[in-house]
């Protein structure tokens, strides 16, 4: 693992330097140029297209969400690439406790990983589910969440998404196991399933 992220960091210290050039053959950066050219095609930038499929809006859109530092709803090859180091190093200085720029087995576990640290981490995640940037997670930040009205009422309920997912074999959130039923009355304390 040590050596994984030596490698990682590495490679973005080379391309932080030499970020004219062409950095395929430099690891993070050929990863980031490859996501960048998978969700923009032939494109200079990632935008959301309603013609994409579910996996690849909520792809795209988690993209655009985390990188788009100039709001035009699009995420260019720079803009991928700079939020993407910026990513990389918290992740870093989340598992690096004792804060010397190494990694080492003992060191890369949850107990020492700081309350700070981890509420980065939920603001992050919490980024890439907020697909509409309301600053709340509900059932509209569902790509194609119209596939999900089950009813054609236009108002896509928690209930209608269970039942989708499970095909059918889930009616209702009465018959999910109890720590489920925990989990949905806690993140929906007002009970408007959405």
């Amino acid at each position: 693992m040590v050596v994984l992220m030596q490698l990682v960091m590495s490679t973005f210290l080379i391309w932080k330097t030499q970020r004219n050039i062409d950095c395929n053959n430099q690891v993070f950066c050929f990863l980031i140029n490859k996501l960048h050219k998978n969700l923009a095609g032939n494109k200079d930038s990632v935008f959301v297209s309603l013609e994409d499929d579910f996996q690849t809006i909520f792809m795209k859109t988690a993209v655009v969400n985390l990188a788009d530092k100039n709001e035009d709803d699009q995420a260019s090859l720079g803009e991928i690439r700079e939020n993407s180091v910026k990513y990389l190093r918290e992740m870093f200085a989340l598992l690096d406790a004792n804060n010397d720029n190494f990694l080492v087995e003992d060191e890369c576990t949850i107990h020492n990983v700081s309350f700070s640290e981890i509420q980065k981490a939920v603001t992050t995640i919490f980024k890439i589910f907020d697909q509409n940037r309301d600053e709340e997670i509900s059932t509209e930040d569902f790509p194609n969440k119209e596939s999900f009205d089950l009813n054609k009422d236009r108002i896509v309920t928690l209930n209608e998404v269970i039942k989708k997912a499970s095909d059918g074999r889930v009616s209702n959130i009465i018959f999910l196991p109890r720590p489920f039923q925990t989990l949905i009355n806690k993140l929906d304390s007002i009970r408007d399933e959405k």
